[in-house]
């Protein structure tokens, strides 16, 4: 998460810049609470000068953090919190816009889970300032409990996905025109082997639905329930604020899945000419080229061309 990734790194530059010299050892990258814990132990017990250092205090926001609740004395915990709340306020925003029908399918993923989310380029267009186009959804509920509840509500349900847990349902408003939503369960993908899809997925937790989407700035989650956004790989949030396009993980682990993404990475930069391409992610996507043609077919090239146009 954004917040908890802001504190870690701040925790640590401190510890390097003040405390390197004492029996306190760093922060490590897979930090646990524990490990927060006997950090701030012994900071306590050093006779330095803590209240310079702020390490104490932003100690104690990334253990409250931990336990999901709000920070309280740190700065960098304040300022970093209340980024990401407002950010959230905007999604909420957006949502508040919707039609009737798009609120009724968030009612009733409400109740069906306190997991339910809105995930992709909802949540990054509405922290974007943009209008969103379309209202994706994620959920830990299964196919056929979705498919019952949105019967009964009068949607009609389309399962040509449900291979890749994936399902589309879909209404009429009171204009006769028929509003779309895709519902999908949290997923983790198996092997790629045509450098197009995987041969099959499985249901998976939120952290591995965040590592399997392309772009970092379209792995952003906001639950339903709660409010509130969610980073599950801790760097969407950064690179919205920072307007950098990048992809989830390695690039080029991302490109070997799926080469259309080579594609999908210039539209964005079109869709998005405030933003700037990560350096070597821009490289990874540059040298996959060869690869790409090969396993793409030319129909698929023409589409995603016509695409990045505008047509």
């Amino acid at each position: 998460m954004y917040v908890t990734k802001q504190l870690f790194n701040a925790i640590n530059e401190s510890y390097y810049r003040n405390f390197q010299k004492t029996d306190m050892k760093p922060l490590p990258k897979d930090f646990t609470l524990k490990d927060v814990l006997d950090m701030r132990t012994v900071i306590r017990d050093l006779e330095e000068d803590l209240e310079s250092s702020n390490l104490y205090d932003m100690l104690y926001d990334l253990n409250l953090i931990m336990l999901r609740k709000p920070p309280e004395n740190s700065t960098v915990g304040l300022d970093t919190y209340s980024q990401f709340k407002n950010a959230s306020n905007r999604v909420a925003n957006s949502i508040s816009k919707t039609s009737d029908i798009t609120r009724q399918v968030i009612a009733i993923l409400k109740k069906l889970s306190v997991n339910s989310v809105l995930v992709g380029g909802c949540v990054r267009d509405s922290l974007l300032g943009l209008e969103p186009k379309d209202f994706d959804f994620a959920t830990d509920v299964s196919m056929d409990w979705l498919k019952v509840e949105f019967l009964k509500n009068d949607f009609e349900v389309d399962e040509v996905g449900l291979h890749f847990l994936v399902m589309v349902v879909s209404k009429r408003n009171d204009q006769g025109e028929s509003e779309q939503f895709e519902i999908a369960g949290f997923r983790t993908d198996g092997v790629y082997t045509d450098g197009r899809r995987p041969e099959d997925v499985k249901p998976g937790t939120i952290f591995e639905d965040a590592k399997r989407r392309d772009l970092t700035i379209n792995a952003l989650y906001y639950n339903l329930n709660s409010g509130s956004l969610m980073d599950p790989n801790g760097q969407g949030f950064e690179d919205i604020l920072s307007k950098t396009l990048r992809f989830v993980g390695k690039a080029q682990d991302r490109l070997d899945e799926d080469s259309l993404r080579l594609f999908r990475f210039y539209r964005f930069l079109r869709k998005l000419p405030d933003f700037t391409p990560a350096p070597k992610d821009l490289k990874a996507v540059r040298t996959h080229f060869d690869k790409a043609y090969k396993v793409t077919t030319p129909e698929r090239v023409r589409l995603e061309i016509e695409r990045m146009v505008g047509l």
